[in-house]
C-alpha cells in the first residue's frame, strides 16, 4: 500500500509537471486536455476518488489559455464537458459500467478535442481494457498528433476463492 501511495504521488507531480510545462502552442491558442475517467466496475470507489482529485488538482494547476474537458467511460463513453477555460470537472454521468471501452474514450476525445493547437488526452484507469481496438485507437491519436497519457488506478479489491481440489 505504501509503494501504490508513492508511485501515485510520483505519477501526480509527473503529470502536473508535464501539463503546466513549457510547449509551443499551435494556431489554436493554448493546449486543450481532455481527461477521460474510468468509471467501470474494475475501479474501486477510492481510485475514483483519488482520480478526481487528480483532476481537478491538474486543472488548477494548468497555464492561462490552456482548456480543460472530461469524459468519463465504462462501457460507452459520455462527454462530460467540452474543453473549457473555465472547467466545472463534475462527474454526472454513469455509464454502464460492466466493461471497460478505453478504445471508444479515446475516440470519443479526439471527437471533441478541436483540430488546431496543442491537444493531449489523459486516460485515468486500470488498463482492463475488455472492449474496443485499443492499438487502432492510439493509432488514430498518433496521426491525429495528439498525444496520450495515463493516470493508473488501482482496481477494486475482490473477494476470491480459490478451490484446490474437489472430490465427490
Amino acid at each position: 500500500p505504501r509503494g501504490a501511495i508513492v508511485l501515485r504521488g510520483i505519477v501526480l507531480v509527473v503529470l502536473i509537471a508535464a501539463l503546466t510545462g513549457p510547449s509551443i502552442a499551435g494556431l489554436g491558442g493554448g493546449e486543450h486536455v481532455i481527461f477521460a475517467l474510468d468509471l467501470s466496475d474494475s475501479i474501486s470507489a477510492a481510485s475514483r476518488q483519488d482520480a478526481v482529485r487528480f483532476l481537478r488538482q491538474a486543472a488548477e494547476h494548468r497555464r492561462p489559455g490552456d482548456r480543460i474537458g472530461l469524459i468519463t467511460f465504462g462501457t460507452d463513453a459520455v462527454l462530460e464537458e467540452a474543453p473549457t477555460a473555465d472547467p466545472r470537472l463534475a462527474v454526472v454521468s454513469r455509464p454502464p459500467a460492466d466493461a471497460t471501452d478505453i478504445a471508444g474514450a479515446i475516440r470519443t476525445a479526439l471527437a471533441a478535442l478541436p483540430a488546431a493547437g496543442s491537444r493531449h488526452i489523459v486516460v485515468a484507469t486500470d488498463g482492463n481494457a475488455n472492449r474496443g481496438d485499443l492499438e487502432q485507437a492510439l493509432a488514430l491519436a498518433a496521426s491525429q498528433g495528439v498525444d496520450v497519457s495515463v493516470v493508473p488506478l488501482l482496481p477494486g479489491q475482490e473477494n476470491d476463492v480459490l478451490v484446490e481440489e474437489v472430490i465427490t
